[in-house]
């Protein structure tokens, strides 16, 4: 209680400096705006490595695009994968503590600086720029008064509201992973509420639980860069008879990728005689997983949700055949009916079946040739710069130039031009 006293304390003379110069700027925006051919595009500002990747993509496509971010992830990220930090635009101190304050004030600095540039941000439903600001409840109308069309995309921490959850294995295994999350529902409820009502897209996924309204839907929405990911040049023969086979599973949040199940799995196939070289990766530099998956042959990347994330797509681009969870529950049906998940080349599996399903891989090393080439194509389709620019750029025909364009169908099987 005393924490939000003084933080809104420590706001309070900020927004009421801010307000005035923000209608000032957003006055002489209105006024004086230029007519682009394409609307300038700002990622923020949660620095996951898919904003990267997007705003370059956007970039390659001929948009002037930046990410913005509040900090980044020293541990797996570099400093340069951003655009700019919010420190950027503002004081940059050597005091962690120093900095936590600024945290506060910065944001008000930020959109300042970027009212005349920005025709589109990107969010997650947490909030953009202003989301740790005492007016964060404001945000959506701060954009319409500037003119600034919002699309958001949820990320995980900033969507999953635990009691609407319908799987309870996937509850249980976020309650493991992150509990204080549980404490938090009902600002993560009305942060969504917000942006279910204002945003000008919502693009949709694999997040779905308790989310009213989605405007497109992706059966996952991440991508890569293709160019930095190739294709294994080597399929190994081994059958874990003949020779060990190398399987590799990446794992930040064991409770929710379903660590200690795979472990198991591969404790059960080691005790058959399978000579297998299991490796674990954790905290690890993207460049340093692409190495090493470069000379691995399988990959698990998740048993737990129902879907598959980033770390998946980078193995699918390298060649890799990619065990995830993917078929269990109702929504497999929706991506199925309505999305490109039957194109997927992921092996399903869950926790109950994982032994037989590694075992066939195993001892199927023309199979996991196979899929793996398939899967490097699925990449290249979509989770490619090329598939991004095909879902914004269709996402800015409607809500930047106004055109006719059916979104809740871009990846209908039968109606998609993808």
């Amino acid at each position: 209680m005393l924490k939000r006293v003084f933080i809104f304390i420590l706001q309070l003379p900020v927004v009421v400096l801010f307000v005035p110069l923000f209608i000032f700027l957003v006055a002489f925006k209105r006024i004086f705006k230029t007519i682009r051919v394409k609307p300038n595009l700002v990622w923020t500002p949660i620095p996951i490595i898919t904003n990267k990747y997007w705003s370059h993509s956007m970039k390659v496509a001929g948009y002037k695009s930046i990410t913005v971010m509040e900090h980044y992830y020293a541990n797996i990220n570099r400093l340069n994968d951003y655009d700019f930090l919010f420190s950027d635009y503002f004081l940059k101190i050597d005091n962690i503590h120093i900095n936590k304050l600024f945290n506060y004030i910065s944001p008000y600095i930020v959109l300042l600086k970027l009212v005349h540039f920005t025709d589109i941000i990107h969010i997650p439903f947490s909030g953009g720029i202003l989301f740790r600001t005492i007016i964060r409840k404001y945000e959506p109308y701060i954009y319409k008064m500037a003119r600034i069309k919002c699309v958001v995309i949820p990320y995980g921490a900033d969507f999953y509201q635990y009691s609407k959850i319908h799987d309870n294995t996937l509850k249980h295994a976020l309650l493991i992973s992150y509990p204080k999350f549980a404490k938090k529902e009902k600002e993560i409820f009305y942060s969504i509420q917000r942006w279910v009502n204002h945003a000008d897209c919502i693009v949709g996924g694999f997040h779905l639980d308790g989310l009213g309204r989605w405007d497109v839907l992706p059966f996952v929405p991440f991508i890569i860069n293709t160019e930095q990911w190739k294709l294994k040049d080597h399929y190994s023969l081994n059958d874990g008879v003949n020779g060990e086979v190398s399987i590799i599973h990446c794992s930040n949040h064991n409770g929710f990728k379903g660590t200690e199940f795979i472990q198991n799995t591969i404790n059960i196939l080691l005790e058959k005689g399978y000579r297998i070289n299991f490796k674990v990766l954790q905290n690890i530099p993207n460049t340093e997983v692409c190495r090493i998956m470069s000379e691995s042959d399988i990959l698990i990347e998740q048993l737990i949700a129902n879907a598959y994330s980033l770390n998946a797509i980078e193995g699918m681009a390298t060649g890799l055949p990619v065990i995830a969870n993917i078929k269990d529950g109702a929504y497999y049906k929706l991506f199925k009916a309505y999305s490109y998940a039957e194109d997927c080349p992921i092996v399903s599996s869950n926790i109950f079946t994982l032994v037989d399903i590694l075992e066939n891989l195993i001892l199927n090393p023309s199979l996991r040739r196979e899929i793996g080439i398939k899967s490097r194509s699925y990449v290249e389709k979509y989770h490619s710069f090329k598939s991004s620019h095909f879902l914004f750029s269709n996402i800015y025909k409607k809500i930047w130039y106004n055109e006719k364009v059916d979104l809740m169908n871009l990846y209908h099987p039968l109606k998609s031009l993808i």
